[in-house]
């Protein structure tokens, strides 16, 4: 059974099966369930019956349902879903589906989401990524034009960080995961979305609600907020919490684009730590994964 990362939407009207359809891939197959944004395309659809009823299936995707009729199967096969999987008895199907429909990258892929703008995604995200290649694992970060200013590159294309040998930065993941191999990391930063691998926020009303709707392994909170640390101990019950202090020398370094080098060691320690516990990172050239 394929345990790859592969980028992949669910698009269900039916909430209890796209949660159970979506706590199984992240978990059996190690897909990354997205929103399937500019930053990070799904590769793959997943759907319900009421998805291709209401006509908001997408050629291409794949049906799946608890029970069938004929007719449904029918109508599916009209409306372009290409295969059908009866839930839970043909769930491991998925992960045999044909080479040709699925792209499998043979790097790890991992998203950075925020739980609403202006908390430090992309700071996070340049940070995981600098904590990867710090570590030893040649490390590929995807992230927009703002993401790119921090580090001081310009363009899309993929630019090696001096500061940093290992790390490269640009804006295409399909470019990212073409060129990464075996034992390569691809981190992509995927701005406010509700899914991803790791979720930033403050400890406020956003968190809750971002925390309900995703699954995100890892939860960064960013400074302070509205909520009392047990609220958030409670809200992020489960999953590995990294707290980080806003940071002022962070933020001005940001200005000047000097991340990812001129990041302080304790957050990228306290990060580092973070992200081993929770997405089980090991290092591959021995590193601690500090600042240098």
């Amino acid at each position: 059974m394929s345990t790859t990362a592969l980028p992949v939407a669910v698009e269900m009207a039916d909430r209890q099966l796209a949660d159970d359809v979506v706590r199984w891939v992240e978990s059996t197959l190690g897909w990354q369930v997205v929103a399937d944004s500019a930053a990070l395309p799904a590769r793959l659809r997943l759907v319900d019956v009421a998805s291709v009823q209401d006509g908001a299936a997408r050629e291409g995707a794949v049906l799946i349902a608890r029970s069938l009729d004929g007719a449904d199967v029918r109508h599916a096969i009209d409306s372009g879903v290409r295969d059908v999987v009866r839930w839970p008895e043909e769930a491991e199907r998925l992960a045999g589906l044909r080479p040709s429909a699925v792209v499998r990258p043979a790097a790890e892929v991992v998203g950075v989401a925020g739980a609403a703008g202006g908390v430090g995604t992309s700071t996070v995200a340049v940070a995981a990524a600098a904590v990867s290649a710090w570590s030893g694992v040649p490390t590929w970060l995807v992230t927009d034009g703002a993401g790119r200013r921090l580090c001081g590159v310009d363009g899309s294309a993929f630019e090696e960080v001096e500061s940093l040998p290992g790390l490269r930065i640009g804006g295409d993941l399909h470019d990212a995961i073409g060129r990464s191999g075996v034992g390569e990391r691809v981190v992509v930063d995927l701005g406010v979305d509700p899914r991803g691998h790791v979720l930033v926020a403050r400890p406020d009303a956003s968190l809750l609600a971002a925390v309900r709707d995703g699954s995100a392994s890892v939860v960064v909170t960013v400074g302070t907020g509205g909520l009392h640390p047990h609220e958030v101990a409670r809200a992020v019950a489960g999953r590995r919490h990294v707290p980080l202090d806003h940071s002022v020398r962070v933020a001005r370094a940001g200005l000047r684009g000097r991340l990812p080098g001129a990041l302080p060691g304790r957050l990228v320690a306290d990060l580092g730590s973070g992200l081993r516990a929770g997405l089980r990172w090991t290092d591959v050239a021995g590193g601690d994964g500090r600042g240098r």
